[in-house]
């Protein structure tokens, strides 16, 4: 999480919006997004509990973001829509 705070501070990203983690029937489930050259890229993931939950979510979103920054250094790549990174299923569990 630090290292999108650190993005943010950089100016490559919008403050990062961390969702509240909700409660699933065997986990947690946490969302976060960020912004990025008017792209609004989202992580998700889950977790047994709220911290895991918004730690794999902010994973997510770096996976994501390494995406679109490689695709700035590669200008005829950045014609796909940004992507959201589902959460491993039974990852925890």
């Amino acid at each position: 999480m630090s290292v999108l705070n650190e993005l943010h501070q950089a100016g490559h990203i919008s403050r990062p919006d961390y969702r509240t983690p909700t409660p699933t029937p065997t986990d947690f489930a946490a969302t976060v997004t960020a912004v990025h050259r008017g792209r609004q890229l989202t992580g998700e993931g889950t977790g047994p509990s709220k911290r895991q939950a918004r730690a794999e979510a902010a994973d997510r979103l770096l996976q994501v973001l390494q995406t679109a920054l490689s695709t700035d250094a590669d200008p005829a790549a950045a014609t796909e829509p940004a992507a959201v990174v589902p959460a491993a299923q039974g990852r925890f569990g």
